[in-house]
């Protein structure tokens, strides 16, 4: 917080451009350019990462009403917690959701080319939405860290998904699961 001015302002406004639904229309963007030119690559990368911003996003949300984590800015320090708060965002801040759905979109998209420049590219991004989530004050350090972990998971799942190897969690496949009325996970237990 001491460190704030308009140069850092200016440095730390990736969570303006990515970690929201600017994420969603990134492979939204792919996924379309894929399916104009015929190129089935880019388009399966733009559907892996609509894929990751949508898992992610359930996943983030849901775990933030569970623990119901009070948000630096709204004070009385990082241990106060008040779950199921639905309607008061100062109460959902563990993990922080920027950072789930920006990780989890550049790494299905990291993970789709095999080139260093793109997942530097891509990581960094990611990695510069979690640090203006904190420069920010909206999120705490650890929020950070665990939306990444679970975007990072989250977004190699999707990419993985194909080869039947990487979907097993200790042991067990598990894919999503969709109908008209219901979402969730199916676990095939071995």
């Amino acid at each position: 917080m001491r460190n704030r001015n308009s140069h850092n302002n200016s440095i730390f406004q990736f969570d303006d451009y990515q970690g929201n639904h600017y994420s969603l229309l990134v492979g939204l963007g792919f996924y379309g350019y894929g399916a104009i030119t015929g190129n089935n690559k880019i388009r399966k990368m733009g559907l892996h990462a609509a894929e990751a911003f949508i898992y992610s996003g359930i996943i983030a949300g849901g775990i933030k009403l569970l623990i119901g984590r009070r948000r630096p800015y709204a004070g009385r320090g990082h241990l106060v917690f008040k779950p199921l708060k639905f309607n008061n965002s100062a109460y959902q801040s563990l993990p922080s959701g920027h950072t789930t759905v920006s990780f989890a979109v550049s790494t299905a998209l990291a993970k789709s080319v095999d080139n260093a420049y793109w997942k530097f590219f891509w990581y960094g991004t990611a990695s510069m939405v979690a640090a203006s989530r904190v420069y920010h004050n909206k999120h705490w350090m650890s929020d950070v860290f665990l939306g990444a972990v679970i975007g990072y998971g989250v977004g190699g799942y999707v990419v993985g998904f194909e080869n039947k190897e990487k979907t097993r969690l200790f042991g067990h496949k598990i894919e999503p699961w969709f109908r008209l009325s219901t979402v969730g996970l199916r676990v095939y237990l071995n």
